[in-house]
């Protein structure tokens, strides 16, 4: 699957109980770590229809695309302080 354009709407599959981890890209990017290696480790556990939170301040598209060539669905939307929540899940319910 391709990854979500920038949008509000949030497709059915994306559910905050599904929700096993969540990475705040920020955060280890301060420290120097970059988030697409702990995102892979994470979506790598993941059974069908759970799903990764990811938490930036950015648009985070090469973590974007690489999860999407990986077979994953993606869906990253803006929330209410312009930041960005990227849903990554190995199995949608869509």
């Amino acid at each position: 699957l391709r990854p979500a354009s920038d949008s509000t709407a949030v497709p059915a599959w994306v559910t905050a109980g599904r929700v096993t981890h969540t990475i705040d890209a920020d955060a280890m990017l301060e420290t120097g770590v970059h988030p697409l290696g702990k995102v892979r480790e994470c979506a790598a556990s993941l059974k069908n229809g759970e799903l990764v939170c990811l938490n930036s301040s950015f648009r985070p598209e090469p973590l974007l695309d690489a999860m999407a060539r990986g077979g994953f669905s993606v869906c990253c939307v803006p929330n209410q302080s312009g930041a960005h929540v990227t849903y990554i899940s190995r199995g949608t319910s869509a």
